[in-house]
């Protein structure tokens, strides 16, 4: 049920006609007296398909990770929780920031709904979904869907540029990362990651995002100083995840290693799923790149089964985040008759 609370806002964003590539609402045409079964049925696809593949991946998951054998000690497990819904919450404050640094006014709660639902979308293949639902969530709270999609961008590239830094900085502290092959070359892009959030330099992603969706895209008249500051900001979400990913660790093996070893592998391979661009959400990239940073600490196979470990609890803490704020009915998943106004 967790999982059908949190899609209740995604099945909403197919009430809307898509046009020019992102959502317009108020576009249905005139209510008429009867059921309307086709936007039901388009809404049960939706609902059925993110609900299909994301039970896929966590049963396939689960399957190899339950091969291995865990020891689960329940207060590190609950600081683990802890850490990674912190980890949502920081991700939502940012996301949030960024609407702010656009000269956009929204509530903090809209924010919120929207990054948290709009996300379980990442799970289908094609990253369109996502920007679609968060669009129209955002819009639903005042904000222009052009403005939403500039804060896609600056979002992934903060989050990107990040989580690089992040991996160097921490990975000086882990003698694991820096007998890596090519640690060494994240010195070199930390500076020019930091050069790419210059407001000249991403007004060209954000207006080729809005050409390839017909639409006119923002101006980003915004301070380089500002789009550094969210960039900062979002190093400490992923400082969160990985000291989240790390009491996961300490919760099933008696040995988990460095703490500065997980923070920098953990932000590290979630960029590497993410530029991969071959599986949703970065499904199997990530747990690879993951495994791989951590072997030489665990071994091959125990890095392995943490690495799916992690998903798994990752994954079920964004629904049960989606769930807290989403508005969920049992009446929504019914057909209804609309009268004529």
């Amino acid at each position: 049920m967790l999982k059908l609370f949190a899609l209740e806002e995604l099945w909403k964003s197919l009430n809307a006609k898509v046009t020019d590539g992102l959502v317009s609402e108020n576009a249905l045409p005139p209510p008429v007296k009867g059921v309307s079964w086709a936007k039901w049925a388009l809404r049960l696809a939706l609902s059925v398909a993110i609900l299909f593949f994301l039970v896929r991946y966590l049963y396939l998951s689960w399957r190899s990770a339950s091969a291995y054998e865990w020891h689960f000690s329940p207060v590190p497990l609950s600081l683990s929780l802890v850490a990674l819904l912190m980890a949502q919450a920081l991700a939502g404050a940012c996301w949030h920031l960024i609407f702010h640094v656009l000269g956009t006014t929204t509530s903090l709660r809209a924010s919120y709904r929207a990054l948290l639902l709009g996300q379980l979308a990442k799970y289908v293949p094609g990253k369109v979904l996502t920007l679609v639902a968060r669009v129209h969530l955002m819009k639903a709270a005042g904000v222009r869907g052009e403005t939403t999609l500039a804060a896609q961008v600056i979002e992934v590239a903060a989050l990107c540029v990040s989580g690089v830094a992040v991996g160097a900085v921490f990975g000086l502290g882990s003698p694991q990362l820096l007998s890596n092959k090519g640690f060494h070359g994240l010195l070199l892009v930390v500076p020019l990651g930091l050069m790419a959030m210059h407001p000249v330099v991403l007004q060209r992603p954000v207006a080729f995002a809005a050409r390839k969706l017909g639409r006119r895209a923002v101006r980003l008249r915004v301070a380089y100083g500002s789009l550094l500051a969210i960039t900062f900001c979002y190093a400490f979400v992923w400082i969160a995840f990985g000291i989240g990913v790390y009491c996961l660790s300490a919760a099933v093996s008696a040995a988990p290693g460095h703490l500065w070893t997980y923070v920098g592998a953990y932000a590290l391979a979630w960029v590497a799923g993410f530029v991969s661009f071959l599986t949703p959400a970065g499904l199997g990239v990530r747990e690879a790149a993951f495994a791989a940073l951590l072997s030489p600490q665990l071994g091959a196979a125990p890095a392995v089964a943490l690495a799916l470990l992690a998903r798994l609890w990752v994954t079920a803490g964004e629904i049960v985040c989606a769930a807290a704020v989403s508005n969920f009915r049992l009446r929504s998943l019914l057909p209804h008759s609309r009268e004529p106004q």
